[in-house]
């Protein structure tokens, strides 16, 4: 089984065909930002959301620093006319399709309407699935979960799902939640499993503790645009009490947050289902030893492997079971806009 890694597509969905037909891949995981845009979406976004779709379009830099300038109906005229936010509209209306399966969460600039009606069922693609915390895959002795959007510790939080306005999406706390038990009610011994968040570990530790009690063997993320695929492990980079500190500061920040919110929200039965999942999420493995320690770790420390993919326009990553071994491949090039369209090879480095 060989799974396209990919990320971070801003709209420019023709670009997982060819990657996948390029390297031979079975199916497509996709850790957000991938254009969760409808011909409505011009309208719902904010100003500064349709600034950055300029920015991340296939435009000339002129066209874009004169387009930057317009006013805002003058914005959303030329983004009709011009540069299109997404091609999941054609997609959508069944003029284009995806060849192979494609896995993928939402990103934290997406139209949260758009995302609900997948999350619904409104909208539907063939062969095409959106992760999120009610369901999980299985993909050969790949177990795929995920959930995408951006990691907020604040009030924004504890918000109901689907979280997100003008453009902008996050995941929630009992989202989380949901996803861990969702993942255990579904998990098989000597499986392979891969979180796919949108978020990278190694800016979020909340990333982390979700990986760590769904015993990821993988975490694949989008979000932070490196020039590179980034691969590491705790264990490689951090001593064990430097880790656990780590996310449990995290959990800490969570804590206060629920702490300050608790007597304000009324919803008894959220209250209940909030409390239960910090229990949880809180029973989590803390070790102070360090590699120089006999002690065994735990999992989490020793074996779970993150994986931070650059945009689509700059790289990819394969990620290929056989015969029993799991290897990685990542392919990169610092590139300008149009590398599919003008120069469909480029990606051809490694």
């Amino acid at each position: 089984m060989k799974l396209l890694l990919i990320t971070d597509t801003h709209g420019d969905l023709d670009c997982i065909n060819l990657l996948a037909s390029r390297t031979g891949a079975d199916a497509v995981l996709h850790s957000g930002d991938l254009g969760f845009y409808d011909e409505g979406s011009p309208e719902r976004l904010t100003t500064r959301e349709l600034i950055l779709r300029i920015i991340h379009s296939h435009l000339p830099q002129e066209k874009k620093k004169a387009a930057k300038k317009l006013s805002r109906p003058e914005m959303i005229a030329f983004i009709r006319r011009q540069s299109p936010l997404s091609e999941l509209p054609d997609y959508l209306r069944g003029e284009k399709q995806f060849s192979l399966p494609v896995y993928a969460v939402w990103g934290n600039h997406e139209d949260n309407v758009v995302v609900e009606k997948f999350y619904s069922g409104e909208y539907s693609i063939d062969n095409f699935h959106v992760l999120h915390e009610k369901q999980s895959f299985r993909l050969g002795d790949f177990h795929i979960f995920g959930l995408g959007g951006n990691v907020i510790i604040n009030e924004k939080f504890f918000d109901r799902p689907i979280a997100g306005n003008g453009g902008r999406v996050w995941s929630t706390f009992t989202q989380f939640v949901e996803l861990v038990r969702t993942v255990k009610r579904n998990r098989f011994d000597n499986e392979i499993c891969i979180f796919v968040s949108h978020v990278s570990p190694g800016k979020e530790p909340f990333a982390s503790l979700i990986g760590a009690h769904s015993r990821a063997d993988y975490i694949i993320s989008g979000h932070m645009g490196p020039p590179f695929s980034m691969v590491w492990n705790e264990f490689a980079i951090r001593e064990i009490a430097e880790a656990s500190a780590r996310i449990s500061g995290r959990l800490d920040d969570v804590v206060a947050v629920w702490n300050k919110l608790r007597t304000e929200i009324r919803d008894a039965n959220f209250n209940r289902d909030a409390e239960g999942g910090l229990r949880q999420l809180c029973d989590f493995p803390t070790e102070r030893g360090g590699r120089g320690s006999n002690r065994k770790v735990s999992r989490w420390y020793r074996d779970m492997i993150n994986i931070n993919l650059p945009d689509a326009e700059i790289g990819y990553s394969i990620l290929e079971e056989k015969d029993g071994a799991v290897s990685l491949t990542s392919y990169a090039r610092r590139y300008s806009k149009n590398v599919f369209r003008d120069n469909p090879g480029c990606l051809e480095i490694s």
